[in-house]
């Protein structure tokens, strides 16, 4: 995180596992603290609690979802943004209810890959941005590290590198 300033240098590294039984491996790096910290649940069975960057998105937003875990209805499509979007409803299975915050979502989607997390209790709304999405990269062992949290050389050099690798496909 570039900005603002008194944000500098937080990042945020998470590991999805192919075991659909597996959570994902998540840890934090507050610069302020120069600490990384891991974030885990307080049990087997509870959701991971507290809020992405002070955003309204939670670390279990983040994480991949096994669409297993949900079942799903399709409850219509109107506009959002000038957009025209499917609304979908997903609910978690019962197993998936126990380590999930969340009793039902609805989900406006559409073609931008632009998410806007609207809190429903709070009333407050955070967007995020993929700005580019790319599949079946190469990747180092050694960048998906916490070295890469806490080693702002190492991280931006290996972003460059791979950022190389994007502009020339």
């Amino acid at each position: 995180m570039l900005s603002p300033s008194s944000e500098k240098g937080i990042s945020f590294l998470q590991y999805d596992y192919e075991d659909v039984e597996r959570d994902s491996d998540q840890w934090i790096y507050l610069s302020a603290l120069k600490k990384v910290k891991r974030i885990v649940t307080s049990g087997d069975n509870e959701p991971k609690k507290g809020s992405f960057f002070g955003s309204e998105f939670s670390y279990e937003d983040m994480e991949q979802r096994q669409l297993d875990d949900y079942t799903y209805k399709l409850v219509g499509s109107e506009q959002y943004n000038q957009r025209e979007c499917s609304v979908v409803e997903s609910t978690p299975k019962p197993k998936q209810a126990k380590r999930s915050l969340y009793s039902k979502s609805i989900s406006w989607i559409d073609k931008e890959r632009n998410m806007d997390m609207n809190n429903m209790q709070t009333k407050r709304i955070s967007t995020l941005t993929l700005e580019k999405v790319i599949l079946n990269m190469e990747v180092k062992d050694s960048f998906l590290s916490q070295r890469t949290l806490t080693d702002s050389l190492f991280r931006e050099s290996s972003l460059k590198a791979y950022q190389d690798v994007i502009n020339n496909q």
